[in-house]
């Protein structure tokens, strides 16, 4: 599992969607897989990618929201969220669409694993930080 994670932050950050920050500001990442019970895989899309439209479009804090199925196995997905700090995460858990996010998908989700990260070179062009 390491290594898919690994693999992910590859492929994000490859793209040019990290940030540049100086190590006193880096931002707070936070990785996650999720195993969808078997033929509920567009129904847990559906509510996970409007919770994320609503917190990117609402939340200051929420920098970045990422998600991405393994080829070969569909029912499992891969997050990255970023986050300006520790306290933009703790507002956006406790916000009204996270909640519902939350309680839409309880029963539709088979496995979860969260990876604490330490962010090292965030890199992007879209002009997040300093080059």
């Amino acid at each position: 599992m390491q290594r898919v994670l690994f693999m992910w932050l590859v492929f994000v950050f490859g793209l040019g969607i990290g940030v540049a920050y100086a190590e006193e500001s880096m931002p707070l990442v936070r990785m996650a897989t999720i195993t969808v019970t078997p033929g509920q895989r567009d129904a847990f899309i559906a509510h996970v990618t409007e919770g994320m439209r609503q917190a990117v479009a609402k939340e200051p804090g929420v920098l970045g929201l990422y998600c991405v199925a393994i080829k070969d196995n569909p029912d499992q997905l891969l997050f990255v969220e970023i986050y300006a700090d520790e306290q933009a995460y703790q507002k956006h858990i406790k916000t009204p669409h996270f909640q519902t996010y939350i309680q839409r998908t309880k029963d539709l989700v088979r496995t979860k694993e969260l990876v604490e990260t330490e962010p090292i070179a965030l890199i992007d062009k879209r002009g997040w930080g300093k080059p």
